[in-house]
């Protein structure tokens, strides 16, 4: 199913231009569900750091040591001050006399005391001295390892951009030279219609294009030319039918790769009996719900779903399942 996916996905490409040459296309003002590529937003390499300094959780562990760092240059000038106390008691002895050995003892009143005391003391040594320098290069030190990870944070993440910006320059350089295989197509079809080229040359153009893509596999092209071949045999009746299916749409006003799609998928209900209408529907979806609009899949799913309905794709396909 995977393969047939694709295969589908590549005989768009002959399809597209068909509808890009076609005189009713060329009239279109307005496209259903057209996106802006513009619109799409784009991560700059700065924004990627700066995302990458707030999330990285190793980054982030270094640069909490300058908290701990901070606290210890604090703690070591504290130790430069000096030391103060105070301390306060107080008593009282209630008076009265005591009798032993016959003689009396005591006080004859109440005798209230109180003390109290005030300290100031100073005390310093070469350590104390030593310290608060030593602190300080400590945490100069974990400045310089907070530089030093968010400069290899900066490094990877910049590597890591510039290989997507490479995979991006080789898809539009594979873009380009599949861009090129189609005007060569094109080119070889303007040729067969003034009588300068054969039908061979232009399924050669065709064949070059789609085996870029399967490496040159036999089954994977043939497939995909007796779809492109089936459809331009057969694009009267198809564009009947999808017509009849989209109601309150007409074919100009479709995207190029719904309309290709539609195409496509129609003639596979229509001719190819061994493939079950929900897989090819199913397939169709998906290349939509990817490359069309926001509501390309919905739409196909529709559209094709009655085509396959109208055409009794579905009920040869509950015809031959098996009980």
């Amino acid at each position: 199913m995977k393969k047939r996916f694709y295969l589908m996905l590549v005989s768009l490409a002959p399809l597209s231009l068909a509808v890009a040459q076609s005189p009713a296309a060329s009239t279109i003002s307005t496209v259903r569900g057209s996106a802006d590529p513009a619109a799409l937003a784009t991560l700059s390499l700065p924004e990627a750091i700066n995302i990458a300094r707030r999330n990285n959780p190793i980054h982030l562990a270094t640069v909490n040591n300058r908290v701990a760092a901070d606290a210890s240059v604090r703690t070591a000038y504290g130790q430069l001050l000096p030391s103060a106390d105070a301390s306060f008691s107080a008593q009282r002895q209630q008076g009265g006399r005591q009798i032993f050995n016959g003689g009396s003892f005591g006080a004859t009143s109440d005798v209230n005391q109180s003390q109290y005391s005030i300290g100031i003391g100073y005390r310093i040594n070469s350590a104390t001295l030593i310290t608060p320098k030593l602190q300080r290069a400590n945490r100069d030190a974990v400045d310089a390892d907070i530089t030093g990870s968010a400069e290899v944070l900066r490094s990877n993440v910049t590597q890591q951009y510039l290989l997507v910006l490479q995979a991006e320059d080789r898809a539009k350089l594979q873009d380009t030279l599949l861009g090129a295989a189609k005007a060569q197509l094109v080119l070889a079809q303007a040729r067969a219609i003034v009588g300068s080229a054969t039908q061979l040359d232009v399924t050669g153009e065709e064949d070059v294009g789609v085996g870029a893509h399967f490496g040159g596999d036999p089954e994977a092209i043939a497939f995909a030319r007796q779809l492109v071949d089936g459809v331009r045999a057969d694009r009267e009746r198809i564009d009947a039918l999808i017509a009849d299916a989209s109601e309150h749409w007409r074919l100009p006003r479709l995207s190029r790769v719904d309309l290709s799609l539609l195409r496509l998928s129609t003639y596979e209900l229509l001719a190819c009996p061994d493939i079950p209408a929900s897989v090819t529907i199913d397939e169709a979806v998906e290349i939509a719900r990817r490359f069309g609009s926001e509501d390309s899949a919905s739409f196909v799913n529709g559209v094709l779903d009655a085509i396959a309905t109208s055409a009794g794709a579905k009920h040869k396909e509950k015809a031959g399942t098996p009980e």
